[in-house]
């Protein structure tokens, strides 16, 4: 499993290989950093291995966890693909992002430091380090 962080305009030939289950595409607008995409990712795996899923598909349960929300359609809504320039791809075996006009991007907010400074900014009050 391979999870990168693209910008630029997702085209419908990436829609296609998403709905059909070769690559997962997500918005990466709300998601602070791959630490917690990457999380979401091993529990909803953990989910579908021990049949405790709530969707059909890998991709919509990682929206699910990421999303904290157990209403599919929110999901879907928040962390489906092609509302934003960025977006994350999680995919096994050969894809090239450059190929359907994507450009890979660093992700900044891998530190802890980093984590907590997004968390603070969109929670209520401050989180103690």
């Amino acid at each position: 499993m391979k999870i990168v962080k693209v910008k630029g305009k997702i085209v419908d030939e990436l829609l296609s290989m998403a709905r059909s289950g070769k690559i997962i595409l997500l918005n990466g607008e709300f998601i602070i950093s791959r630490r917690i995409l990457e999380s979401a990712y091993l529990k909803a795996e953990r989910a579908f291995n021990e049949g405790t899923n709530i969707s059909r598909d890998l991709g919509t349960e990682i929206m699910l966890y990421l999303s904290g929300d157990r209403q599919v359609s929110r999901a879907i809504e928040k962390f489906g693909a092609g509302k934003s320039e960025i977006n994350y791809i999680i995919f096994d075996g050969d894809f090239n992002p450059a190929d359907y006009g994507l450009t890979e991007i660093e992700d900044e907010n891998n530190t802890n430091e980093k984590i907590l400074e997004e968390l603070e900014k969109i929670a209520i009050f401050e989180l103690k380090k």
